[in-house]
């Protein structure tokens, strides 16, 4: 068995939300813009609470999708010591040992596609639910993209 665990950043996830929801002014702001430069939305304490809720929520079903079709997939919440905010979350699973190492970073990268696609679904569901369709398609993408990888196998020798 080959272990393997993916690390998702909570800030980097939640700055593509801002950017992909409409929160333009937290957007710019993650990248050093002013963001009097572009509509003055931003999250509220309230706000900020769904979103790290749905955070959440999408590293829980990305960790029972890898569950599902891999093999017991745990999941761990870091929060910084000071501000008790999210740093990142790591899902740990252990993969046969011939899991193509070569899909490692596609991986990752598709389940924060997966988590994001997560909170902009129920993001959208609450604020524009005509467009959560839209979102849920995405996700579902997506789900079958991880399951296509985490079916890779290296070629025997």
């Amino acid at each position: 068995m080959t272990e393997i665990s993916i690390v998702i950043s909570y800030s980097d996830t939640m700055q593509r939300v801002y950017t992909e929801s409409g929160y333009t002014a937290k957007a710019r702001n993650g990248i050093g813009l002013s963001p009097e430069l572009s509509d003055s939305m931003s999250a509220s304490e309230d706000d900020s609470m769904i979103l790290e809720r749905s955070f959440i929520s999408g590293a829980k079903d990305a960790a029972a999708l890898i569950t599902r079709y891999m093999a017991p997939c745990y999941m761990d919440i870091i929060r910084n010591d000071d501000t008790d905010i999210i740093e990142e979350i790591l899902l740990n699973f252990n993969a046969p040992r011939n899991f193509h190492p070569g899909v490692l970073t596609a991986l990752e990268k598709s389940v924060e596609d997966f988590i994001a696609g997560h909170i902009m679904q129920k993001w959208m569901m609450i604020m524009k639910p005509d467009e959560a369709d839209i979102a849920a398609l995405k996700l579902q993408n997506e789900s079958i993209r991880i399951r296509e990888m985490l079916a890779t196998r290296k070629k025997p020798e």
